[in-house]
C-alpha cells in the first residue's frame, strides 16, 4: 500500500507529490479544494454559489475562481483552446463566458494540475511545472 503524505508534508516538500501516481495527485488536489471551501465557509468568507442552468459570466466573476486577474483570463481565452471554448460573446470591451463550459474547464484544470507555462502566474504552480518538465 502506498503511503500518501499529508497536505502539510506536501506543502513543505513539493517533490513528494512527484512520486505519487497521477490519480492520487488529482484526489489530493480535490481534497485540498474541498478543505479550502470548508474553511472559507467556517470563516464566514463569501463562497461562490453552485451554478445552475447555463448563464453568461463576465471575466471579473470567473477570474477569481482561478486565482488570476481578469486580463490574464482574457489572454488565456485568446491563446488556450480550453478557455476559448468557454467564450460565448467577444467584443472589444467585453468577453462573456458560458458558466457551464467554464465550470467544466475549471474541473479539468484542477484535475489535471495544469499550469501556465510562462509569465508571472507560472510561479504559483511550482509542483505542476516540475511535473510538466517546464
Amino acid at each position: 500500500m502506498l503511503a500518501v503524505p499529508t497536505l502539510d508534508q506536501l506543502a513543505a516538500n513539493h517533490s513528494l507529490a512527484l512520486a505519487l501516481p497521477p490519480d492520487v495527485r488529482r484526489r489530493l488536489a480535490l481534497d485540498a479544494i474541498a478543505l479550502a471551501h470548508m474553511l472559507a465557509v467556517v470563516a464566514g468568507a463569501p463562497v461562490a454559489e453552485p451554478v445552475g442552468p447555463d448563464r453568461a459570466m463576465r471575466l471579473e466573476e470567473a477570474a477569481p475562481r482561478l486565482g488570476i486577474a481578469p486580463k490574464t483570463l482574457a489572454r488565456w481565452c485568446r491563446e488556450q483552446p480550453k478557455w476559448a471554448e468557454c467564450v460565448t460573446h467577444r467584443s472589444p470591451r467585453k468577453i462573456l463566458l458560458s458558466a457551464s463550459r467554464f465550470d467544466a474547464a475549471l474541473r479539468a484544470h484542477v484535475a489535471g494540475a495544469e499550469a501556465p507555462r510562462r509569465g508571472r502566474g507560472a510561479a504559483r504552480f511550482p509542483l505542476a511545472q516540475e511535473h510538466m518538465g517546464v
